[in-house]
């Protein structure tokens, strides 16, 4: 199929996929962000001792 035979629209499914992937992206980031951030310290015995 030559690219005067594909329709003037074809492009948006790829740019739509593109744009959800890297809203999925965006989202876990912001997870990560959040998680990491207010995570509670963990105490040195917790570490050091044997269990």
């Amino acid at each position: 199929m030559d690219r005067a035979d594909r329709p003037k629209k074809a492009w948006i499914w790829p740019v739509g996929i593109a744009l959800g992937l890297f809203l999925v992206i965006a989202v876990n980031v912001g997870f990560i962000v959040v998680a990491v951030s207010g995570a509670d310290e963990v105490v040195e015995s917790y570490n050091t001792e044997e269990r």
